[in-house]
């Protein structure tokens, strides 16, 4: 039960961090912000090359990655992967979307496109230009 507070704070401590430097710059350089669940499991990383703030709620990652990973594993191994060029993200909706390249893929598939837009609460993709998946056999 400790180990699972220890991570609840430090994840609140960093995600205040993260916004507290982003709003007193407007920008933020060579970030990285890992994020947990409500049980202190590690569910994703996200790390950037910069972070400009838009508003109060939105902000623009050029050279963002997110990584998520599977559920319930001590170390976890990653489930998805996602570089895109620049995304521009809005923190209030868990939603993300840019115009430019995207590249995702995990063990089953690999994507590319561009004009993309990313849903974080159910983790679905939409690509709408120059689209290229490929399967990969299991």
């Amino acid at each position: 039960m400790p180990i699972i507070m220890f991570f609840r704070i430090a994840a609140i401590y960093m995600f205040f961090i993260f916004t507290i430097n982003l709003c007193l710059s407007n920008n933020l350089y060579h970030f990285s912000l890992p994020l947990f669940d409500e049980h202190g499991v590690k569910i994703c990383n996200i790390s950037g090359k910069q972070a400009d703030l838009i508003d109060s709620k939105i902000f623009k990652v050029s050279d963002i990655t997110i990584q998520f990973f599977s559920k319930g594993k001590v170390d976890p191994p990653e489930e998805i992967h996602i570089t895109s060029d620049q995304a521009n993200v809005d923190s209030t909706k868990n939603v993300a979307n840019g115009d430019g390249f995207i590249a995702i893929s995990n063990d089953e598939f690999s994507a590319t496109g561009s004009n993309w837009q990313f849903f974080g609460n159910s983790k679905n993709f939409t690509l709408n230009k120059d689209v290229q998946v490929l399967f990969k056999k299991t």
